[in-house]
């Protein structure tokens, strides 16, 4: 996910979600090479940018890569994102103990929407938890039904 205010993304998924960092770092790439950015080889040097690789359950299963390029600026489509728009508008984690999950959103004061029983291969019924990032990036944590 590329974020504009990284401090503000990662306190919100360590603290309030629980996520682990694995890695935070912030440099420039050593040479003219193809990166994960899909940055142009003539930018890759002289361009900085924050990583942090953040993990759900302190493995490499379940991550999500916050990236900023704090020197570069461009055109902003992020209110254009609203589900259900072609692509990727959510990630979607498993979680168990669904309602200590919706207890501990609450008392963190997020705002979050709830849907129940809804069919969802190859789980069949699940409850669903929808909310929204500072940054505005969209997650779903879903609990199988019963």
């Amino acid at each position: 996910m590329v974020v504009k205010n990284h401090d503000a993304e990662k306190q919100f998924f360590v603290d309030t979600l629980g996520f682990e960092v694995l890695i935070n770092q912030e440099g420039t790439f050593d040479k003219a090479i193809s990166n994960v950015f899909g940055m142009p080889f003539e930018l890759a040097t002289s361009t900085p940018h924050v990583l942090i690789l953040l993990s759900a359950d302190g493995t490499r299963d379940r991550t999500i890569e916050l990236a900023s390029f704090p020197e570069l600026i461009g055109n902003n489509y992020s209110a254009n994102i609203k589900p259900y728009n072609l692509g990727i508008t959510c990630l979607r984690f498993l979680v168990k103990g669904m309602i200590e999950f919706l207890q501990h959103l609450d008392a963190n004061k997020v705002d979050y929407y709830e849907s129940n029983n809804l069919i969802s291969s190859p789980y069949g019924k699940v409850d669903i938890v929808t909310l929204t990032t500072h940054q505005g990036n969209r997650l779903e944590f879903f609990e199988v039904a019963g």
